[in-house]
């Protein structure tokens, strides 16, 4: 009886557990997690807190527009070595500081300073994702 009821739990917990596994993500959103979770890992403040979800969602946004640009350079039919030359563009660009960075807050926009490190964690999920929109990666 006692074996039965051990069994029954570790059944229930483990369809639980698959279940939870089974939810599809796109390649963007799982990109945009990977992210989110570097970036949390990087912040060293204190006073304040990477809120993940909130992150990954927003960078979700920022990702598709990359993945999309990828899309439309397959269909048009760029080799793969231009998309790479591209992609290292974007990387090199983004890691220069060349793209602003700005951010609102209280109906206010600002230009953020970001760190070296954020900026190549960013430069590296926008071209791998910008790679990924051109191979058709879901």
């Amino acid at each position: 009886m006692q074996v039965s009821k051990v069994c029954f739990a570790t059944l229930l917990s483990l369809s639980l557990i698959l279940t939870g596994c089974s939810t599809q993500r796109t390649i963007v959103q799982r990109n945009a997690d990977h992210l989110a979770w570097q970036m949390a890992d990087q912040d060293f403040s204190a006073s304040l807190r990477t809120q993940v979800p909130d992150t990954a969602k927003n960078l979700t946004n920022f990702l598709q527009r990359f993945y999309d640009e990828g899309k439309k350079m397959r269909a048009a039919g760029v080799s793969e070595d231009q998309v790479l030359a591209v992609a290292a563009l974007l990387r090199e660009r983004i890691v220069q500081g060349q793209l602003p960075s700005n951010e609102t807050f209280a109906g206010k926009t600002y230009t953020s300073a970001q760190s070296e490190t954020t900026k190549k964690l960013v430069a590296q999920a926008v071209a791998g994702t910008f790679i990924d929109g051109y191979n058709g990666a879901q």
